[in-house]
């Protein structure tokens, strides 16, 4: 009996054994497959550095890809963002996410990283985001006014103006209705950075005069400015040159010998002599 126990107890063995093997072969087997379908987190739209006004409403969206499909985290300077009534993070068809700003105030401004995760691995990008202050956001406003001007033909006339905006404006100059036609070889243009705005038009013509205005205009609005340019002729000249060989030239010469009476000083004129071929 002694003898046949042992091989029994071997043969039991050998069967436990081959049945903890199989058991290894099946967990090897489906170990390989997940492997197969597993695929690391890889971003496909990401987006770039954005400035956003305070008060103002934000979105950022990208794409991501991955399987099993990753879990997204944000971090604003490495400190994770939790979704709340001011953060939301969506989920859109075709792996694009969303991640929302409600109201952006000047505390979100900063570095955020964004990273997604899955059983394979992980990948992230980083974005910046400035926020311009509502304090630092002005409208633009003339502090200073062009005046109007009178000039003569083929003077010079500077037309000059003040703005103070935030961020700086972008100008548009115009005269009358039409978008001011910069002629390089008489006007100029000049400005610094304390918002002085000047117009130089050098040899004045008649075709010059006419309204000039300046408009500014910047994300908080705009503001317009403008002036009258007025363009005089020069007077000619009072006294005519009588012709040589006219009567008149002979008439002055013959009666330049003679002296005037004694009784009589000689006649000062106080005005103008205008000559005439009538004499």
């Amino acid at each position: 009996m002694v003898r046949l126990a042992a091989p029994l107890a071997d043969h039991g063995a050998a069967s436990r054994g081959k049945h903890h093997s199989g058991a290894d072969e099946r967990g090897t087997g489906e170990g390989s497959a997940i492997q197969e379908k597993c695929y690391l987190p890889r971003f496909l739209q990401i987006p770039s550095d954005l400035t956003v006004e305070e008060g103002r409403f934000c979105r950022i969206d990208f794409k991501v890809g991955g399987l099993p499909s990753p879990d997204v985290s944000w971090y604003l300077d490495g400190k994770a963002i939790r979704p709340d009534d001011y953060h939301k993070m969506l989920v859109c068809e075709k792996g694009v996410h969303s991640f929302i700003i409600e109201i952006v105030t000047v505390h979100h401004a900063g570095v955020y990283e964004c990273v997604a995760r899955n059983r394979a691995g992980e990948s992230r990008f980083t974005m910046r985001l400035d926020v311009i202050a509502q304090e630092l956001l002005r409208p633009p406003a003339f502090t200073q006014r062009m005046q109007n001007s009178r000039a003569l033909e083929g003077d010079a006339v500077r037309m000059e103006c003040k703005v103070d905006a935030s961020p700086p404006p972008r100008l548009f100059w115009k005269k009358d209705k039409d978008m001011l036609r910069v002629d390089p070889n008489r006007m100029s243009l000049y400005q610094d950075g304390s918002g002085r705005q000047c117009l130089l038009i050098e040899r004045l013509t008649k075709a010059d005069a006419g309204w000039y205005t300046l408009s500014a205009i910047n994300e908080a609005g705009m503001s317009t400015c403008n002036a009258r340019l007025d363009i005089g002729t020069r007077a000619t000249q009072a006294m005519k040159t009588a012709p040589p060989g006219s009567k008149t030239l002979k008439l002055l010469s013959s009666l330049s010998h003679l002296a005037p009476p004694a009784a009589e000083p000689p006649v000062r004129h106080t005005a103008p002599l205008y000559e005439s071929e009538e004499l």
